[in-house]
């Protein structure tokens, strides 16, 4: 069934949901990558903000199928991979570790489960000592430590969470 966009199936894995929004940003990401495409920062990141509302519509929702289903993780992160391979003009042998990385967005797995405990905050009223953002950098961080690639990215890229502010404005890391 069909509801507010989501395709809501009756195990509430979302499944279909995933695989239809994954297939959408994708499509999305590929036709204004050639209609904005160029050197302009402002244009790559554009088309990854596009990209990634797309994928992670009603996040809240289905978050949580992320460790129930490893297809849903993976279908994400390819997609959104896909989308800041464009962002940071890198060739397709770029591991999905270093993607990431440079383009200073973590795993679109953890930025829905963000999202989700964002809304259940808001929801509930009650704060947390720690921002949902907070814990996202933590994940992210320990999944980097463990994973096998990006290995120079790491390298380069010690502090990701300094990386991703100076991402956002214009701070000088070396």
């Amino acid at each position: 069934m069909k509801y507010l966009g989501m395709i809501v199936e009756r195990g509430l894995l979302f499944k279909d949901h995933i695989v239809e929004a994954s297939s959408k940003a994708e499509k999305m990401a590929n036709a204004l990558g050639r209609l904005i495409g160029g050197p302009k920062e402002s244009r790559r990141k554009l088309l990854s903000s596009v990209t990634m509302a797309i994928l992670l519509y009603g996040a809240p929702s289905w978050a949580e199928t992320m460790s129930l289903v490893p297809r849903n993780k993976a279908l994400v992160n390819g997609v959104q991979r896909k989308a800041l391979l464009q962002n940071i003009c890198g060739y397709r042998t770029v591991s999905e570790t270093a993607t990431n990385i440079l383009a200073g967005s973590p795993p679109a797995d953890l930025l829905a489960e963000e999202r989700s405990a964002s809304f259940s905050q808001k929801r509930s009223g009650v704060r947390s000592e720690h921002s949902p953002r907070a814990t996202t950098m933590v994940k992210w961080k320990a999944r980097i430590a463990e994973s096998l690639s990006g290995d120079w990215s790491q390298w380069l890229i010690p502090d990701v969470e300094k990386w991703c502010l100076g991402k956002q404005g214009d701070l000088d890391y070396h």
